[in-house]
C-alpha cells in the first residue's frame, strides 16, 4: 500500500493506482460513498476497457463486467484474469 500511496502522490489521477488503492480498501471494508463516486467518475472518464471492467467489479456490477470481458479477445481475458481484482468478480 505504501507503493500505491507514493504512486498516487506523484500522480493522483493514475487510473491503475486508483483502482488498486480502492481494491485494497474494498477487501478490508465496504467502500464509502465518496470512494464509490471516485470509481464512477473514473469509469466515465476513461477509455481503458480494463479500467472500466475493474470499476464495474468494484461497484459490484458483475453482470456488466462479465459482459464487457466477453467482448475481449481470449488473450486479453486471460491477462485480466491474472489481475487480483478478477478474484472479486
Amino acid at each position: 500500500t505504501l507503493l500505491i500511496a507514493k504512486l498516487l502522490e506523484v500522480d493522483e489521477n493514475n487510473e491503475n493506482g486508483i483502482i488498486n488503492h480502492l481494491q485494497l480498501l474494498k477487501r478490508k471494508r465496504e467502500l464509502a460513498d465518496e470512494e464509490i463516486s471516485k470509481i464512477e467518475k473514473l469509469e466515465e472518464s476513461t477509455e481503458n476497457e480494463m479500467i472500466i471492467c475493474a470499476a464495474d467489479i468494484l461497484l459490484e456490477n458483475r453482470h456488466q463486467a462479465k459482459k464487457l470481458m466477453n467482448q475481449w479477445s481470449e488473450e486479453k481475458q486471460e491477462l485480466f484474469k491474472n489481475f487480483p481484482i478478477y478474484n472479486l468478480l
